[in-house]
Order: C-alpha cells, then structure tokens, then sequence
C-alpha cells in the first residue's frame, strides 16, 4: 500500500494514516474544506511509467499492477461512529491501460470515477496487485516506480465553479508528468525573474538509464498585457516556444536547439547578447 507521507512527515489533525489521501473542495474565492458537496463528479487517475527488460517480462502487461479505493467517512465528527470508521465507495476495475510501450519502457494508467450522492469527507487509497510471479520479476528488474496520483472534476461546469484538491499529501515537488519524462521530450518550467525554483526534480526512464533533470529548461513564467496579468507553466512554455520559433528563422535546427545555444539543463533561458549579434539574417526564399 503507497504511503502519501514519510515517516518523518507528521500527519494533520484528525488524520491517523499515512496510506489514507483525504480530499478538499475549494469553490471560487472561498477557503477549502474536507466536504465534498453532493453531485460532484471526481475523477481520480494514476499514470506511472516502469522499466521494461524483454529477457525478463512482456512489454504488453505491467509489472505495478496498482489498483484505486476511494472511502467515505462514516462520521467525520465522531459523534455517532467512530471517525476512522470507513466505508468504500468505489473501487479501479480490470487491468490498467497501456498508454506507450518501447522497448526500454512502458507507460500504464489506472482511473476511477465517482459521483457523490451526498456531501462526503472522501479518503484514497492506492494498493498495489502483484501476483507472485509478478512480484519475482519485479524484483529482478531491480526498478522503481513513481506514480503521480491526480485528482479533477470531470465535468467542465463543476470545474469551472471549484476545485477538488488533496487535503492530506499534496507537493508541488512531483516532476514532471507522462510523457514529459521521456529522455526526448524538451519540457519547460517556471523561472521567476530569470532564477531556477528549487523544486526541479530528478526524473529518468528506461534500463540503465542515469536520471535527467527535469524539466529540462526554465523560463519567465509572467506577463502582463494592459490591466491583465497571467503567469504559469503556460506562459513560461509560450516564451521558449516563441524564442524556438524565432531561432529556427535563422536557420538553427529545432532539434538541436538547446546545444546549439549552449543552454545547460535545469537552467533559466539566457541568450548572451553577443550570441544573438552573431546570428545572421534568413536568406530570402530566393536566394536559397
């Protein structure tokens, strides 16, 4: 069973284990609560990528065969039942779907839906299905996994009113997501005034593979536009997609683009600005 916080973590009020993930609901310009209101259509998903050794096990099936129960409080206040009395609400079915499969890798995902029919104090929990044959070839695999477990509205007019979020274990410290972990995917994250957040962290994929930061590059994550301000990933991802843009107008190579500025991994995009003078003009259709 996966455990949303260390053992060093200390667990919030009213919480007594580390293998339970309570959610909150956060409506517009309100503060969150525990309660999830009735009719509210959730969609849990868990998407992991793990290593894939054709000596030791198909491509076709996982090794992690994770599977999602989500609870619901019986009495949250403990008045009538006791607060850590739980009753199941819903439950993952069948095998998880492969999404990609490589020789060296293959990406998995595991999903639940659910709609409250009641307001609810909700509690996930991840477990994982190994057979004993599976958890023998797991071990020779000599890998692990780093599941990304996230939680939306699956309607659009709910999401557009609130939020449904992890109460008990919730980090912005998560990597980046499937595919972005791939060795071939440029991904893009949040600079503030042109330096690196700390919270980039290590990611890799496949056999015998030394990690990689991730993500690979950082950019100005705010812009203003009159009296509108918007800031995020997002714009950070605009910015590098606009200067790549540009650059393949003087004919650099996109997919050679962060050597060919000498960018190092996990850094802010700085151009010198006497690299910049040295580029030379596109040549007119014409004259190629």
């Amino acid at each position: 069973v996966m455990e949303f916080l260390g053992a060093e973590q200390a667990l919030p009020a009213k919480r007594w284990s580390r293998e339970l993930n309570f959610l909150q609901y956060q409506a517009n310009n309100t503060k969150p609560t525990s309660v999830i209101p009735a009719g509210t259509h959730l969609r849990v998903t868990v998407p992991w990528r793990e290593v894939h050794n054709p000596e030791v096990i198909l491509t076709t099936e996982p090794v992690q065969e994770s599977h999602l129960r989500l609870f619901r409080q019986i009495d949250p206040e403990g008045k009538a039942y006791r607060s850590d009395e739980l009753v199941e609400v819903a439950r993952s079915a069948g095998v998880p779907v492969r999404l990609e499969s490589t020789l060296g890798s293959g990406v998995y995902e595991q999903t639940i839906e659910f709609t409250t029919t009641v307001d609810s104090v909700l509690a996930l929990r991840l477990e994982n299905g190994l057979s004993p044959q599976l958890a023998a070839k797991a071990q020779r695999l000599n890998a692990e996994i780093h599941p990304r477990v996230v939680v939306e509205l699956s309607e659009t007019t709910q999401s557009m009113k609130g939020a449904v979020q992890w109460e008990t274990a919730s980090t912005q410290r998560s990597g980046v997501g499937i595919p972005a972990d791939a060795s071939a995917a440029l991904t893009v994250g949040v600079a503030q005034n042109n330096e690196a957040k700390p919270d980039a962290t290590l990611t890799g994929v496949g056999p015998n593979l030394t990690l990689g930061a991730k993500p690979d590059l950082l950019a100005e994550s705010r812009i203003s536009v009159g009296n509108t301000a918007v800031s995020g990933s997002a714009v950070s991802a605009g910015h590098l997609a606009g200067l790549a843009a540009c650059l393949q107008a003087t004919d650099v190579r996109v997919t050679d683009l962060t050597r060919t500025m000498g960018l190092k991994s996990g850094t802010p995009v700085l151009l010198p600005a006497d690299w910049i003078k040295s580029i030379s003009p596109r040549r007119p259709e014409s004259e190629r």
